[in-house]
């Protein structure tokens, strides 16, 4: 290893960790962990899953899985993937009503086993299956359809509103991880 530049200490200290992970993510995800067991899931930390376009390795910070019975007597295995992120500057959302909301139930995305049910004579989505538009957020009331975090100008004059990279790449990669998940069911949404 090559010496550390002149100045710098090549040893991390007590404090130093301790002031660097209270500012990652470890922390949250050490919270979340026992939240999610606790509510009757099987909870796997830092799972690796594939990028489908790129077929690189990537990392989960928390994927969850549960089984619930209830529905026509079938078992139901909701799957939480999660990324835990400690931002720096709050995230802002902007919601607004939709004059469709009541069609968003075929656009929730679904991650667990099954994604669709048969019923009588052809497969349903879960969407349908539940009768989701008659509960789930996305059909009633307003939609987030936007979102910005915060960084002060380079000056330090002011505050600007602006997509951070880090959290366009953290949503970026629950999507894939769902995709992933979802192509591994053998079902297409």
């Amino acid at each position: 290893m090559p010496a550390p530049p002149k100045g710098i200490v090549s040893k991390i200290s007590k404090k130093e960790m301790s002031e660097a992970i209270k500012t990652s993510g470890y922390l949250l995800e050490q919270r979340v962990e026992p939240v999610l067991t606790e509510e009757g899931f099987y909870v796997q930390m830092n799972e690796a899953y594939v990028d489908p376009e790129t077929r690189k390795t990537w990392e989960l910070d928390i994927s969850a899985i549960s089984a619930v019975s209830g529905f026509r007597k079938e078992f139901v295995f909701p799957l939480i993937l999660c990324e835990c992120k400690n931002n720096s500057q709050p995230v802002a959302f902007f919601a607004k009503e939709s004059p469709i909301s009541f069609m968003y139930h075929e656009e929730v995305k679904i991650s667990g086993i099954p994604v669709k049910f048969w019923d009588k004579n052809r497969y349903i989505r879960l969407s349908e299956f539940t009768n989701m538009e008659d509960f789930h957020h996305y059909c009633k009331g307003e939609v987030a359809t936007q979102y910005c975090s915060f960084q002060l100008k380079k000056d330090k004059s002011s505050w600007m509103a602006l997509h951070i990279e880090e959290q366009h790449d953290m949503f970026n990669s629950l999507i894939q991880a769902l995709e992933y998940h979802d192509l591994g069911s053998g079902i297409s949404n």
